[in-house]
């Protein structure tokens, strides 16, 4: 149980938690020797992750109820770009010479979108919304946040080989206190390898070599 329900809170597609699930055991077999509880962890981890694999899974959105009231002259304007936002006009209601939009659309897309309507009707229109429901989200859309996620494990992945690469070419400097090396001070000598790691991170075996002759 402990290795489902990990599985399932760091996700699979795209490393977003898995909801709405049922898991249960048929089989399974122990062994005196090998068996243990990582070991039975592990299994149903794996298992899991197989059979979510084999189904369809699918990434759900929030979706948000937004009720923009404005001039009338800027509704247009206004419904384009809600419409621009994957949102979905449900319809408009006129109360004296205001008009009010109302609209379903995905929190996701909802960032910034007080300044954005600001913008829109010279600071006229005011908007409130509440959360609705769910909702699949578009299988483009899926892609590009599955397609960003690999790009930024490759981007961590390869951070965290610079800094290995930075700390072992920082093994050969002299004590603190005993050089200036660039910009970074003797007090700050005792930290060079954690506070000071971004600006040597281009720093290379020969330099350290320079450094160590100081």
């Amino acid at each position: 149980e402990k290795g489902a329900r990990g599985k399932m809170e760091n996700g699979i597609l795209a490393g977003f938690p898995m909801v709405d699930m049922k898991v249960v055991v048929y089989d399974g077999t122990y062994h005196d020797v090998d068996s243990s509880e990582i070991a039975f962890k592990i299994a149903g981890s794996l298992a899991l992750e197989e059979a979510a694999r084999m189904a369809d899974m699918v990434l759900l959105e929030p979706i948000m109820k937004v009720e923009v009231t404005t001039p009338e002259e800027f509704m247009g304007d206004i419904i384009g770009d809600l419409s621009s936002k994957r949102a979905q006009i449900q319809g408009t209601e006129k109360k004296g010479s205001m008009v009010v939009i109302n609209a379903l659309a995905p929190l996701a897309e909802l960032s910034g979108y007080a300044t954005k309507l600001r913008s829109i009707s010279q600071g006229r229109a005011s908007f409130y919304m509440e959360p609705s429901h769910y909702e699949e989200v578009p299988a483009n859309v899926t892609a590009n946040l599955i397609a960003k996620k690999k790009k930024n494990i490759a981007t961590g992945a390869k951070r965290s080989q610079r800094v290995k690469f930075c700390h072992h070419s920082l093994q050969g400097l002299p004590p603190p206190g005993t050089f200036k090396f660039g910009k970074i001070k003797p007090s700050q000598a005792r930290g060079i390898r954690i506070t000071k790691m971004a600006r040597a991170i281009y720093l290379t075996k020969s330099m350290a070599a320079k450094a160590n002759k100081v």
